[in-house]
């Protein structure tokens, strides 16, 4: 399995034990069902912290390793 390959962020937030396999489908259930109504779509991120799975912390890690920043280095 390639690592460059792009992963989601339930894969990253259950691989960094932020969220178990229960909580990740629990949120994405809520995910799909809100789609399912026609109501805006929340990111999974913001669906994992109303429920208090996930802190705000774990949140900006698991972007921070989805989306890294580079810096400049002068």
């Amino acid at each position: 399995m390639p690592e460059d390959r792009y992963k989601f962020f339930g894969e990253v937030a259950l691989e960094q034990r932020f969220v178990t396999e229960k909580q990740l489908y629990e949120a994405l259930t809520i995910q799909a069902h809100d789609k399912a109504l026609g109501k805006p779509e929340r990111l999974l991120g913001q669906i994992l912290l109303e429920l208090n799975y996930m802190t705000d912390e774990q949140v900006a890690k698991v972007l921070n390793i989805l989306f890294p920043v580079k810096e400049e280095v002068e």
